[in-house]
C-alpha cells in the first residue's frame, strides 16, 4: 500500500512556492488516492493538473498501481484546515461550536490561530453563545469549532 506520508511529501514538493495549499488526503485499499487542494485566490483546473502530475510522476505504477483523484473541496464541505478561513474572508460561514452552539458570522479576519467573526444570527444558543448576539465581534481558534462551511447564497 502507498503510504500518506509519502505523498504528502510529493504533494509538498509540487505545491511549494504556491498558493496552493492541502485540504485533505485519503489513501484507501487499492490504492486509491483522493487528494483535495485549494488556493487562496481560487483553485483553477490547472493547479488541479498541476498537483495530480507532480504525483503521477512521483510514484512508479510498476511498482504499486494506484487510482487519483485531485480535486478542490465543494462549497457544501466542511472546513478542514485553517487557511480555508483565510481564503474566505469577506464571507459567511455556518459555524456549530464543540458545546453544539450554532450561528451564522462573516469572517471578518484571521490571524494563525485567531478566526475574527461578526456574527449575523445565532440559531442554537449554547454556554458559549449565552451573551452573543447579532452584530459582535468575536474571535475563535479552529479548536472551538466542531463544524464550519460556507453559508450558500442564491440572493
Amino acid at each position: 500500500m502507498i503510504q500518506e506520508s509519502t505523498v504528502r511529501e510529493i504533494i509538498d514538493e509540487t505545491i511549494q512556492n504556491t498558493e496552493i495549499f492541502l485540504v485533505d488526503l485519503k489513501i484507501s485499499g487499492g490504492n486509491k488516492i483522493n487528494v483535495l487542494v485549494d488556493a487562496i485566490g481560487g483553485l483553477p483546473i490547472t493547479d488541479c493538473i498541476k498537483v495530480s502530475r507532480g504525483i503521477e510522476s512521483s510514484l512508479d505504477r510498476e511498482e504499486q498501481d494506484f487510482e487519483l483523484n485531485v480535486s478542490s473541496p465543494g462549497l457544501d464541505k466542511p472546513f478542514k484546515v485553517f487557511k480555508q478561513y483565510e481564503k474566505n474572508v469577506g464571507r459567511s460561514i455556518r459555524v456549530v461550536m464543540i458545546d453544539e452552539g450554532v450561528f451564522n458570522a462573516k469572517i471578518t479576519g484571521v490571524e494563525d490561530p485567531k478566526i475574527s467573526l461578526e456574527v449575523e444570527e445565532v440559531v442554537i444558543k449554547s454556554d458559549a453563545l449565552e451573551n452573543v448576539k447579532k452584530g459582535d465581534a468575536i474571535g475563535l481558534s479552529q479548536e472551538d469549532i466542531k463544524e464550519s462551511k460556507i453559508n450558500i447564497s442564491f440572493s
